[in-house]
């Protein structure tokens, strides 16, 4: 299976950052990975083991800088997705579904930034309370419509990001991927998304009628992880 992950940014150390690089550089060991990324920092793939020569990094360009949408506190611009290629998965993390139409994808979005007025739990939201949407967009703001139209599977860290998720999206997501603590939780993490990555591209007719080949990325490919993994300091 080959994958693309799609990302705005990979230049900080914050959580979101840290949970990509930590999966990313597992994946690595056993499949052929493509980053597309608007901007990365080279110091940053070197900490944390990323291979340049498994893992290709393709520049993101902007299609149109006015164009932007909220995302984890910051904006972002449309992506140019001419750079995108065809790949078996496509996976994305911390972005704007709406704005890359790419499949089959897995979509695991940043968390949502609550207006001022509406600081309430994921908990209490979900009890029945309205959500004012256009308020507090989960990166910008994906309907129901258009996100079901835009990405096969949803993928959240935790059980009350994924609770919004539901009530702000209208489904809940395929999988729950908690951050690890340790090696061997994370080799668990990186398994789970594999799973559901290897589950979405068998499911896409069109990835077997384009000649790949999915097959390879159940068991196999799951105990190949786990034994590459087992080294990581």
């Amino acid at each position: 299976m080959n994958l693309a992950i799609v990302t705005p940014e990979l230049c900080g150390r914050g959580g979101s950052e840290i949970y990509l690089l930590e999966c990313l550089r597992r994946w690595q060991q056993v499949l052929p990975v493509t980053l597309y990324t608007g901007a990365v920092r080279a110091a940053l793939l070197e900490e944390f083991g990323i291979d340049r020569e498994r893992v290709a990094v393709v520049p993101l360009g902007c299609a149109d800088p006015a164009d932007r949408r909220p995302v984890g506190g910051s904006a972002v611009a449309r992506p140019r997705e001419r750079p995108i290629g065809a790949h078996d998965l496509y996976f994305f993390y911390r972005l704007p579904a709406p704005l890359v139409a790419r499949r089959p994808s897995v979509w695991f979005p940043a968390p949502p930034e609550p207006a001022p007025e509406d600081l309430r739990s994921p908990e209490a939201a979900c009890a029945g309370a309205p959500v004012p949407g256009p308020r507090r967009p989960w990166d910008g703001g994906a309907s129901r419509a258009a996100g079901a139209a835009l990405f096969d599977r949803l993928a959240t860290h935790s059980r009350a990001a994924g609770c919004s998720l539901e009530c702000l999206c209208g489904r809940a997501p395929d999988l729950i991927a908690p951050p690890g603590t340790e090696p061997v939780t994370w080799d668990r993490t990186a398994e789970a998304l594999l799973a559901l990555f290897c589950r979405t591209a068998r499911r896409r007719s069109a990835v077997q009628s384009a000649g790949h080949r999915v097959t390879a990325c159940g068991a196999p490919l799951a105990q190949g992880l786990s034994r590459s993994t087992s080294r990581t300091p």
